[in-house]
């Protein structure tokens, strides 16, 4: 009886985490999307506003941005042709190499919305110029990680 019971309430129990666990996961899914939905409302409308008080202003300031996003990628891809001179100036590539690539390439990623296929391309021709060192990337869009050699 003893065990009966217990494994009665065991069972309940574990029922009622699970189904907290899907409750709650759906919820902050649910209030996600709800974030994401006003946050894109409220610069909509922001946007409108700013056109309609001054359209130039708005628009040099949107350059602005681009223009310093651009700069901002610029200087990821100037560490990495730095970290490709200094191999090709040592001889040999150290972890350090793979540390400050991978470092790179995740700005590039969240900095830069740049996608896994064009990051991979880029490391690729880059690291491939490197005489004896090979570029191996076969999970950079499974986890995101590239492998060098």
């Amino acid at each position: 009886m003893k065990q009966t019971s217990y494994s009665i309430v065991e069972g309940f129990s574990i029922f009622l985490i699970s189904l907290t666990q899907w409750v709650f996961t759906k919820s902050l899914q649910f209030q996600t999307q709800i974030y994401h939905f006003f946050v894109h409302v409220f610069g909509t409308v922001v946007r409108w506003i700013l056109c309609f008080i001054d359209k130039d202003r708005y628009n040099h300031a949107v350059i602005v941005q681009e223009q310093s996003m651009s700069m901002q990628e610029l200087e990821i891809l100037f560490q990495v042709s730095k970290v490709k001179n200094d191999v090709l100036t040592r001889g040999s590539w150290t972890e350090e190499h793979s540390f400050m690539l991978i470092n790179c390439e995740e700005r590039l990623s969240t900095e830069c919305n740049w996608s896994n296929k064009r990051i991979n391309d880029y490391f690729k021709s880059v690291i491939n110029e490197i005489p004896g060192v090979m570029y191996a990337s076969t999970n950079i869009e499974d986890d995101g990680t590239m492998d060098l050699l």
